[in-house]
């Protein structure tokens, strides 16, 4: 995952990568720049997942043609993080793709100042490039999809990066298998199969990710709170607010910040997986009640989706532009900002068990939208 800030996706991971996943990666070569701190968050919640998978922090979103200059690195902060978790023996892992592909590969432009120009990489051995590695900036989709673009990475570059990070599993995968037959031909005696394969409890680790607990305010990760979540994000493998709508009212649509590139996308025959899905309604169209269950502690938190580089002039900020009720009775959102600029806590305890809460515009000249709802 990658291409947008780690929260609210950490407080939902288990909807979105599920229960029972190997590895969980994310690409920082984007987004969340100057704020680090937010990846132990993304770290603690990767590593609470019940299956106990390893986490890759990628860095690798420049083009193809940066990456051959050594760029697409992770930062000293993330890579301090990833060395201090790896000696403490957490699976926790760095790839850094500009520096493995300038290692292997020097960049050369062809046919320069045409209409046919493209970037190939020659192998530094001499050898031939395979065809992975040639037509760099070609793209494997129809003319006139939306992202096409000479910042975004072509197809050829993701599968490059997938190609090296499955290699390095592998390799790895190789290593233990061969320690487990030179063990097992030594006759030494097979270890029991431990419960947990972290070498600590999924608790301490907490002490491990110092800015869990250091940010406060504003930059509350709320790293100790077990949140359920329901969200419209695809895809996911848990709850969508569909399963708990209670009524028909509001219509489910993708983002309108994402609604022209999805049509583009849509009329030329292409797309992607990854739609931020959303409820929206103007007043006209009443309330959209959802049905909470499994409440406990009792706190809510209400996400709209991301609007990109702007939000669309027809639609307001969830917390100005709606009212919301829990069980019938009108509430307000608190006044304290959230890490994730796109959610608000609702002021209110909820009831034990499980009940009703309902959002509604304020107005019919400015819709809003929601995509995540988060309740302990």
């Amino acid at each position: 995952m990658g291409g947008t800030e780690t929260f609210p996706f950490s407080w939902c991971m288990k909807t979105f990568v599920g229960g029972d996943v190997d590895m969980v990666g994310w690409d920082f070569g984007m987004m969340e720049a100057g704020r680090d701190w937010l990846t132990d968050g993304w770290l603690y919640k990767t590593l609470s997942l019940p299956s106990q998978p390893a986490a890759m922090l990628f860095s690798g979103y420049e083009t193809m043609e940066s990456k051959g200059k050594g760029t697409g690195v992770l930062t000293p902060a993330r890579q301090g993080m990833v060395k201090k978790l790896g000696e403490l023996g957490l699976p926790v892992y760095g790839m850094q793709v500009g520096p493995a592909l300038k290692s292997t590969y020097k960049r050369k432009v062809v046919n320069k100042g045409t209409d046919k120009e493209n970037i190939n990489f020659d192998r530094l051995d001499g050898k031939p490039s395979p065809p992975l590695m040639t037509g760099t900036r070609e793209w494997n989709s129809p003319k006139g999809t939306a992202g096409v673009a000479p910042w975004h990475p072509a197809f050829k570059e993701h599968r490059y990066q997938g190609i090296i990070t499955a290699d390095f599993f592998m390799s790895a995968l190789e290593k233990a298998l061969g320690q487990t037959i030179a063990d097992l031909e030594a006759a030494k005696p097979a270890p029991a199969a431990p419960d947990n394969w972290y070498p600590m409890p999924v608790q301490d680790i907490l002490a491990h990710t110092g800015n869990c607990n250091a940010q406060k305010g504003s930059n509350d990760m709320l790293c100790n709170a077990q949140f359920e979540c329901a969200t419209e994000y695809e895809p996911r493998r848990g709850h969508s607010l569909t399963e708990i709508r209670a009524n028909d009212g509001w219509k489910q649509q993708i983002s309108p910040g994402d609604k022209g590139p999805y049509d583009t996308n849509q009329r030329v025959g292409s797309g992607y997986l990854d739609n931020k899905m959303a409820y929206c309604g103007f007043l006209k169209d009443g309330w959209l009640d959802l049905h909470l269950h499994h409440v406990k502690e009792g706190r809510l938190i209400v996400c709209e989706p991301s609007y990109g580089w702007s939000r669309p002039d027809n639609v307001a900020l969830l917390g100005e532009g709606a009212e919301f009720k829990a069980e019938a009775t009108a509430v307000k959102i608190k006044d304290g900002k959230l890490v994730s600029k796109f959610c608000y806590e609702v002021d209110r305890t909820l009831n034990k068990g499980g009940g009703i809460f309902s959002i509604r515009a304020k107005s019919d000249e400015k819709q809003v939208c929601v995509s995540f709802l988060l309740w302990t």
